[in-house]
């Protein structure tokens, strides 16, 4: 209910609008809940991100001392994704952050944190920190163009993801 009633995007005609799931989104969510690490082959332009993006900062809002890593191509897309981060926030009911008695702790180009502990890392690469969520946006994307990094996408960020945790490619 969360997830289609309080958050506000961006939609494809630039107007902000309550997130509602698609068919495409429903699929993934259901998926995601018979088994915490999926892999989606996927068309573009099915929302696919944006559904990982309002979960996770959901789980964030509303689960303390989570580390949730959103995973681009490049670091024009981890700004464009830390920009609808900053915009879920910014959307989010007064009223509901004060009942979670949440509020914005830290605000960068590389990290979104809330004061309950719970942390939304933007990066093009991980390693060396323990994750509770994951999302990797265009992985196929990213093993074409550069094959080294895939492979350091999956002996190092792939690896951050704690066991039994979600994470979807």
């Amino acid at each position: 209910w969360r997830l289609n009633n309080l958050y506000k995007i961006i939609n494809k005609d630039g107007q902000p609008v309550t997130f509602r799931m698609n068919q495409s989104q429903h699929r993934v969510y259901a998926a995601s809940r018979t088994h915490p690490r999926v892999i989606i082959l996927k068309s573009r332009q099915q929302g696919i991100s944006t559904f990982w993006l309002v979960s996770y900062f959901d789980d964030a809002v509303f689960c303390p001392f989570l580390n949730i890593g959103l995973m681009a191509q490049g670091n024009d897309e981890a700004a464009t994704l830390l920009e609808r981060t900053k915009f879920l926030w910014d959307c989010l009911d007064d009223n509901i952050k004060a009942h979670m008695n949440v509020g914005l702790e830290k605000d960068n180009t590389k990290e979104f944190s809330l004061s309950n502990g719970s942390t939304i890392f933007i990066r093009v690469s991980f390693r060396s920190t323990t994750l509770q969520r994951l999302h990797i946006s265009e992985f196929g994307k990213i093993a074409n163009s550069n094959p080294k990094r895939a492979k350091e996408t999956k002996t190092g960020t792939l690896q951050a993801l704690g066991k039994g945790n979600t994470g979807a490619i």
